[in-house]
Formats: structure tokens, C-alpha cells, sequence
């Protein structure tokens, strides 16, 4: 029987629900997921209607983590020799993460057209409820996307690189860190250290439905791909910047039309169109980003923080805006004119619907996501899903629900956010030291098994250094383990190794090429 949701939306018929014999217990609960669905009816208020979000994932706590036995592989040996070698012992202590106020506070936007609703109902909200004609959102306004042509680009606020942050730099300075970074500099390097001490570890996807559990759990190709970043020497500072020709990816232009949909979501119509739309002739926008700025060991980090509530439960308020293209455009970026026709029409599906996205999003962006929530001190993510021409429905993701996705709990991402910045820091003071007598340098990160690969650059790519980073971890008796599969009561330490090796220049120029081919692309 093919049911049709109050939203319009549909489950298919030969999806499998995980439905078992009476007196049995469904995978996770997911049967009881399944029914919230298609029992779903708006939620009713004194006053008005709200939009009741449509829960296709079980909300049940995942189960004790599994071992599999393709993940308890031994540590990779190094090929070649060395010709340095800096290494340490990294104990279960806890590194003091602090809050640096800003020495001017600025103002954090709040969604416009009703959509805080989103924040307090799980699931996911269609922009228009098509069966009861319920219009929660101002669907006139924002189903349709404007135009790249139509949007005053020069009256939006440019971003800031964190070595050009005057604030960042004076913050800095005053609490004595030696390196200072943004999420939009760091989240893509702190991914490849996570990868590196979970050694790539499988996503849980045990929520979803049955033939959404058969697709793959592991981190796409997208994620594990190379990643850059610039370090430049400001007296006894050093920058870390994200490297410049990351803008000229694919990928920028749906970059662009986050910025222009993240003013859509906060701003009413007519405060858009006369801010932000060519026609009204804006004048560009000076207004200042408002910023959380944590301290971190010897670092200092930048989150930008789009949105407030102060309805959201707990003492987190702000969270992230991010919008989600659709996987048929965000796999033909190229061509995206093609595939705009293309529409999610289902909530639980393969292919196509709500679920699939999530699940997509599990794969590669919530790692990221994590990261830059958990610098900026965030509660959770608000995402817009959308074909670049227009928005589908919105849902608001929790950190705790994206700390099971990724690592089982909160308990455990607390543990790898406090390993991954050990080892930032580590690989940072190794390097700067090594090269003391560079002002810049670029290193490009690649994560393989057991093993992450460096190749650092001199300011002019004339020279390339390769570097080999290994972690592994040992129980109190000298035994190497993996710390996802032990309980964190335990004391357990990690030994690491970051070594310099002699391997031939054509040699590293050959192995650069193969690692980070797919950045040309």
C-alpha cells in the first residue's frame, strides 16, 4: 500500500520497516519510528497551528558498539627511512577549553518566518503541508531561490581569513596561544586527524530504515579527500589559513548560495530584497560578524555564529545555518542546470528522499559540521534542504544526535575532540619547530589507514617534504588497542610518532600527485 503523508510526501511500498512477528522487538525501535511517521498531524496550539516535524529515523539510543574485525587491524609499518623523528605519550588527560569574549559583542541573527517551530519538533518539516493547506513557513517567499545573477554580491559581508582578523590577532596576543585558526580553516584538517585516531571508524546508521542500513557507513570520498592548509608566521604567531585555491572548487557556487539563503532564513522579505537583491541597488553591508572564540591548548579558534534562540533548552542558544543541496546536484556540481528538475519526493527511500540526504550527510558533512558546532559551542545545526532553485523543508539536527551518528555518544566525541586537538597541536609545534626558519609554509594532509601523509611546501613550492604521522594506543599493560572499543574509565595511552622521511623527490612528487589528484576535480 503506497500511504501518502499529510505533507504530501510518501513512503514507498517496498521499503521494509523493519517489521517483525507479534510479541518481537524491532531493530532500535525503528517500527515505532516508522509509526510516528505515518501518524504525523499538526501539533495544536491555543492560538495557531504549528508544524509537527516528520520523525523517519528511530530516536532510541544506539546499542553497545560492535567490533568488526576489518577495523582491529594492526598499525601500518612506515616504508623508508627516517631522518627525524619527534614523538610523545599522550595520557587520558582532558585539555581546559575556554571561552574568550570578544572585546565588542555583536548581535546574532534570529530565524524570521516562524521557522524557531523547527527547533522544538524533531524531524523533518515540509515547507508547505500540500493536504492540509497549511502554510507554516511563508512558503511564496521562500520556496523560490533567487537567482546568482539577481544577488547583490558586494553588499553581503565578506569573510574574514583568520590570519587577516584584527580582533582574532589581538585575542590572540592577550592570552598568550601561539596559533590561531577558524573552523573554516581547521574542521577540514581536525577531520583527517579524526579519521587518523578512530582509524576511520564506520558512521552509525542503525536508526534509519532497513535498506537504507545496506548502503555504505563508511565516510565518502569527498571527506577523505586531501586536505590544505596555509600556515604563515605572524612574530610569535602562526595563521592557519585554508588554502586559497579551494575557491575556485565546484563547490563554490553552491558556497555563494548559502550565503544569499542564510539571509533568506533570517531576514523578512522585504528586508531581503532591499539588503540583498540587485534591483533594490543595496549599499554593501559593513554590519560585523558575531563570532565565539575558544581557547584551546595553545590555540585560539574562530566559529562564526549564525543564529540565536533562547527558546533552544539547556545553555547553548546559538546554533549553525546550513543549506543542503540535493545529492543530484551536489554530484553533478558542474552541471546543475540538469538536474534541477529533480525534487525530494519521499521521506524514506534510497534514493531521492529525506533519509537518503541524511544519511549522505551522516557520510560526509557531519564530521565538519561537528567540529565547527563544537568550537563555536553550538547546540546543533539548522539545515535547509534545497535543488539551488528551491527549498524543500528544514530540519534542526542536535549535537548529541550528530555525537551517535558519528561516534556512538557525546562521551566518545568528547574524548576524539580532546584527541584531535592533542594531536594538532602536536603536528603544529613539530613542524614550526622543524621549519623555524620559514614565514610560511603549505601542508596537505592525507589520511590512509593507520597513516597520515604530509607534504609541506616552502612559500614557494619549490621544495616538498613528505612526513608521516602515526597514533596508536595501548592499555595500561603496554597492549595496542583501539579507544573506540574500550570504555573511557579506563586508563589507556597513546603513543605518537610524527617522522620526516627520506624518501626521493620524485618519489613524493609521484605519491603528491596520486593523494591529492582529486582535488583538480
Amino acid at each position: 500500500m503506497n500511504r501518502i503523508l499529510s505533507s504530501g510526501l510518501r513512503v514507498r511500498p517496498n521499503v521494509r520497516f523493519g517489521v517483525r512477528p507479534a510479541g518481537t522487538v524491532t531493530d532500535n525501535g525503528l517500527l515505532e519510528g516508522i509509526k510516528s511517521i505515518v501518524k504525523r498531524n499538526p501539533i495544536q496550539t491555543a492560538k495557531k497551528t504549528q508544524s509537527a516535524g516528520i520523525l523517519y529515523r528511530s530516536k532510541y539510543p544506539l546499542q553497545k558498539l560492535e567490533k568488526p574485525k576489518e577495523f582491529m587491524q594492526n598499525p601500518q609499518p612506515i616504508p623508508g627511512d627516517i631522518l627525524f623523528e619527534a614523538s610523545t605519550t599522550f595520557d587520558n588527560s582532558v585539555i581546559k577549553q575556554e571561552a574568550i569574549e570578544p572585546p565588542v559583542p555583536r548581535q546574532v541573527a534570529r530565524l524570521a518566518h516562524n521557522l524557531e517551530q523547527v527547533l522544538h519538533s524533531p524531524g523533518y518539516h515540509p515547507i508547505q503541508d500540500s493536504t492540509l493547506h497549511l502554510e507554516h513557513f511563508n512558503p511564496e517567499f521562500l520556496r523560490n531561490i533567487p537567482e546568482s545573477a539577481d544577488i547583490a554580491w558586494h553588499s553581503m559581508v565578506e569573510y574574514v581569513a583568520a590570519s587577516q582578523d584584527k580582533t582574532l590577532l589581538t585575542l590572540a596576543q592577550e592570552n598568550g596561544v601561539k596559533y590561531r585558526g577558524s573552523t573554516s580553516s581547521v574542521s577540514t584538517i581536525m577531520t583527517h586527524f579524526y579519521m587518523l585516531a578512530s582509524n576511520s571508524k564506520p558512521v552509525h546508521i542503525d536508526r534509519l530504515s532497513l535498506d537504507m542500513q545496506a548502503q555504505m557507513d563508511t565516510f565518502s570520498f569527498f571527506t577523505k579527500r586531501a586536505g590544505v592548509v596555509v600556515l604563515t608566521r605572524a612574530r610569535d604567531l602562526w595563521n592557519v589559513d585554508a588554502a586559497k585555491d579551494g575557491d575556485n572548487m565546484p563547490n563554490a557556487y553552491l558556497m555563494d548560495l548559502g550565503k544569499s539563503m542564510e539571509c533568506m532564513l533570517t531576514m523578512e522579505p522585504e528586508v531581503f530584497e532591499a539588503n540583498c537583491l540587485k534591483k533594490c541597488k543595496p549599499k554593501k553591508n559593513y554590519k560585523p560578524e558575531a563570532y565565539h572564540y575558544l581557547k584551546m591548548g595553545k590555540f585560539l579558534l574562530r566559529a562564526q555564529l549564525d543564529c540565536y534562540s533562547d527558546s533552544i533548552p539547556g545553555p547553548k542558544k546559538t546554533f549553525d545555518l546550513k543549506t543542503r543541496a540535493t545529492g543530484a546536484i551536489r554530484y553533478n556540481i558542474l552541471r546543475p542546470l540538469n538536474h534541477i528538475h529533480k525534487r525530494m519526493e519521499d521521506i524514506i527511500s534510497t534514493d531521492q528522499s529525506v533519509e537518503k540526504e541524511f544519511l549522505d550527510m551522516t557520510r560526509s558533512a557531519f564530521i565538519k559540521y561537528n567540529m565547527q558546532v563544537r568550537i563555536g559551542k553550538m547546540a546543533g545545526i539548522f539545515v535547509a534542504y534545497h535543488n539551488t532553485k528551491e527549498i524543500f523543508g528544514f530540519e534542526y539536527i542536535s549535537q548529541a544526535e550528530m555525537d551517535n551518528c558519528l561516534y556512538g555518544s557525546t562521551e566518545y566525541g568528547d574524548y576524539f575532540f580532546n584527541l584531535i586537538m592533542k594531536l594538532f597541536e602536536f603536528t603544529m609545534d613539530t613542524l614550526t619547530e622543524h621549519y623555524s626558519s620559514l614565514s610560511e609554509m603549505r601542508v596537505t594532509f592525507v589520511t590512509e589507514g593507520r597513516i597520515m601523509r604530509m607534504y609541506v611546501e616552502n612559500a614557494s613550492l619549490q621544495n616538498m617534504d613528505l612526513w608521516h604521522l602515526t597514533i596508536d594506543t595501548t592499555d595500561g599493560e603496554g597492549k595496542f588497542i583501539n579507544p573506540i572499543y574500550t570504555t573511557l574509565s579506563e586508563q589507556t595511552s597513546s603513543k605518537v610518532s610524527l617522522a620526516l622521511m627520506n624518501v626521493p623527490p620524485i618519489v613524493i612528487q609521484q605519491m603528491f600527485a596520486e593523494d591529492t589528484a582529486d582535488l583538480d576535480h
